[in-house]
């Protein structure tokens, strides 16, 4: 099984517009597969995009 990283503090620095959109693009499709962290770095996408 692949080893979660926690994502916290990731900026737009690390993640450009297209990999964020490519990222929530991946989460919504595999979502049922793992919610615990799929719902972890959807939480964290949707904060860096209200920060942008």
């Amino acid at each position: 099984m692949a080893e979660e990283k926690d994502i916290h503090g990731l900026t737009e620095g690390v993640l450009s517009r297209d990999d964020m959109s490519a990222l929530t693009y991946v989460l919504q499709h595999v979502k049922g597969s793992s919610p615990s962290s799929a719902t972890k770095l959807s939480l964290e996408l949707e904060e860096l995009d209200e920060t942008a």
